[in-house]
């Protein structure tokens, strides 16, 4: 019994604070806009960025003219470009810079405005608002700068490039990171890339069949070449040889040769392009890797 009496008044204490704590839960305002804030920041924080922005998007409606629009504004462009819709991101970005020029955020605005038409692949369109605004702050215009030089890059104009970024050396000596010295490494060696000239390929082989290929590094094509271009001509030799014009065998295997001569010219130009292509993506792809670690 003694037992039973000490139970019932902490069962009665459970209950109770179980109790004030539905009260209290019932009187959160899940959508108030602060708490509509908080829920868009953990999502952000936990990487699921589309939901972010929605919910972002809803605070900026809840809190109408008391919501700080920039900031917010940017968190839903930073969100869209981070879960890869960089069209969206550039709408919201945009906005910034339309709606208010004077904004504290107007260069980190103006910057992925620029990234986000290079993530969109528009290079030329990236280059000239780039070329277009002009930031106050040297910090950023490094960032533009480099940024400047990666699309150069990605349209394979090497000097252009190499250019821009021996300017980015010489006037940015107190913004100099490991990226402008990268892309500038980067551009150099796209300069210097071992192209095959497409005219020498071509003309090698019209002279000797498969040399343009190897020239090009194909090896067993151009010895492919080779053999089947002197067989087919050995054997039209031999049938005009042996019939003069009424031989069969020569036409035939003359008209055979005539093909694959000009076939082993032509893929002697084409050889030389996919030779110079593979070594601009293989240059491209090095690119690739400095954006993931530096571009953000």
């Amino acid at each position: 019994m003694k037992r039973g009496k000490r139970v019932l008044p902490a069962l009665l204490l459970i209950i109770s604070q179980l109790f004030l704590c539905g009260i209290n839960q019932a009187q959160v305002d899940y959508f108030a806009p602060e708490n509509v804030y908080r829920f868009a920041e953990y999502l952000y924080q936990e990487g699921d960025y589309l939901r972010a922005a929605g919910e972002f998007q809803r605070y900026l409606l809840l809190a109408g003219t008391s919501a700080d629009t920039d900031s917010t504004l940017f968190r839903i462009g930073t969100c869209y470009r981070l879960g890869r819709d960089p069209q969206r991101a550039l709408t919201y970005f945009q906005r910034i810079v339309n709606e208010n020029p004077q904004s504290s955020f107007i260069d980190q605005a103006s910057y992925h405005i620029a990234y986000s038409y290079f993530e969109m692949k528009q290079y030329d369109q990236s280059i000239r608002y780039i070329e277009k605004y002009c930031s106050q702050s040297p910090e950023c215009q490094a960032q533009l700068t480099n940024l400047l030089v990666v699309n150069h890059l990605y349209l394979k104009k090497w000097e252009k490039a190499h250019t821009i970024s021996l300017l980015s050396v010489d006037h940015n000596h107190d913004f100099l990171d490991s990226l402008t010295l990268s892309l500038n490494r980067l551009a150099l060696e796209g300069i210097q890339l071992p192209y095959k000239n497409t005219i020498k390929a071509a003309l090698m082989s019209s002279l000797i069949p498969g040399t343009g290929k190897m020239y090009a590094h194909r090896f067993s094509d151009g010895l492919y070449s080779l053999v089947i271009v002197g067989l087919t001509g050995w054997q039209a030799y031999q049938g005009f040889n042996k019939d003069r014009s009424r031989s069969t065998r020569g036409w035939i295997y003359g008209t055979l040769c005539g093909g694959f001569y000009v076939g082993n010219v032509y893929g002697s130009i084409v050889a030389a392009r996919i030779y110079n292509e593979k070594l601009e993506n293989n240059l491209l792809k090095k690119l690739g890797v400095i954006i993931e670690l530096y571009v953000h």
